[in-house]
């Protein structure tokens, strides 16, 4: 079904389907079409924040933002950012996560991160003085012991650090790729310096401080995310507040030291979390309009500015499509996008045998399978 519609996509003017991915961490596109929502610039800010939304209003996508926006220039007097899925660190809500435990975890997302970052911007770790070059292997291989940071440059043999990015932190996912001879220098560098270096692990203060001095962030991002990706979290949000509570307790002594906790949760764990209330919270609201704005931005990426709307690719009479889509969901990104890509499959049924543009019948066929199936949507 994938290849079919493709192909008749290809006949829309698309060279990929922009609807495709309702989860904003796998979407390779993501980056190209983000809506310039009010809260993005919010949430960039240096200061401690959280992000309140349900599932589908776009937390992931504004964390990847955040994150991406870092990662992207990399140093240059931007936080380093440091993506801290929850999920990752604990299987299931009853058990319980210590604040050594959370800055274990965090530490060792921040030394994959920065190892991720320095393969695809050789050149921070190659224009360094030599005494700075052992400061940071030293800091990788304190962190990087199981499995050791030899395993991590064997994953660069290739020359491409694309294979890192998917495996390891998505924030530097389709950034521009470095030159092969640059990565393997990387490499060859990391291994000549000297491997009797102390390897007892660093503190997260250290970490900070190294990151700071050494290659010029400004501060650090960490970025708590998946406090709702626990089985049954979403009905004890008591328990799942608890398990991220310890840490960010920690959040007023912390931005004192320039790490800057910003948690990306759903509205109804809020009055459990141990935030202070002096810190900016973000609220992830959506109206009509913009929801249809996410649609036309996502078709003009798509369609490399051929179009900037679905009306340009609709039959005579048909049109304000974006707006009559939004008109029908709830007001979430994750639904409308579902919508617009139920649209799509009804168009790739037909096609072949009903023309070359979007009809009515394909907007009523997309709508009555969001009104019979859309509680499947909300419910993921």
């Amino acid at each position: 079904m994938e290849d079919a519609l493709q192909y008749s996509l290809q006949t829309l003017g698309f060279r990929f389907n922009p609807f495709k991915h309702l989860e904003a961490s796998q979407d390779p596109h993501l980056s190209e079409y983000l809506v310039g929502h009010h809260s993005f610039n919010l949430v960039n800010e240096q200061v401690p924040a959280v992000v309140l939304a349900p599932p589908g209003a776009g937390k992931t996508a504004m964390l990847i933002y955040t994150a991406r926006s870092c990662a992207l220039a990399f140093g240059r007097n931007r936080p380093f950012p440091i993506m801290y899925a929850l999920p990752e660190a604990i299987g299931d809500t009853s058990q319980e996560l210590s604040l050594d435990q959370h800055q274990a975890h965090i530490l060792r997302r921040g030394a994959t991160s920065l190892f991720t970052g320095l393969a695809f911007h050789p050149e921070c770790f190659l224009n360094l003085t030599a005494a700075d070059q052992y400061r940071v292997t030293g800091l990788l291989r304190g962190l990087m012991q199981t499995p050791p940071l030899d395993y991590y440059l064997g994953l660069l043999s290739t020359g491409n650090p694309q294979r890192l990015a998917n495996r390891f932190d998505r924030s530097y996912t389709f950034l521009p790729l470095p030159t092969p001879q640059s990565v393997n220098e990387l490499c060859r560098s990391i291994k000549n310096t000297d491997q009797t270096a102390n390897l007892s692990q660093p503190s997260l203060q250290e970490f900070a401080g190294i990151v700071q001095d050494v290659l010029k962030f400004q501060k650090i991002f960490v970025l708590v995310d998946g406090i709702d990706g626990f089985a049954g979290s979403a009905n004890n949000s008591q328990k799942a507040a608890q398990l991220i509570n310890p840490l960010l307790e920690q959040t007023m002594d912390w931005a004192g030291q320039d790490l800057i906790i910003k948690g990306f949760f759903p509205p109804e764990v809020a009055s459990y979390l141990a935030f202070p209330g002096s810190i900016q919270s973000i609220l992830l609201d959506w109206t009509s309009d913009k929801l249809a704005q996410v649609l036309r931005r996502r078709v003009y990426c798509a369609t490399d500015g051929q179009f900037e709307t679905l009306d340009a690719l609709c039959n005579i009479g048909l049109r304000g499509l974006e707006n009559t889509l939004a008109e029908v969901v709830i007001p979430l990104p994750r639904e409308i996008i579902w919508l617009a890509n139920r649209l799509l499959l009804a168009f790739e049924q037909r096609h072949g045998a009903g023309g070359e543009t979007l009809l009515k019948s394909d907007l009523d066929q997309a709508i009555e399978a969001y009104q019979t199936q859309g509680f499947a949507v909300r419910a993921t």
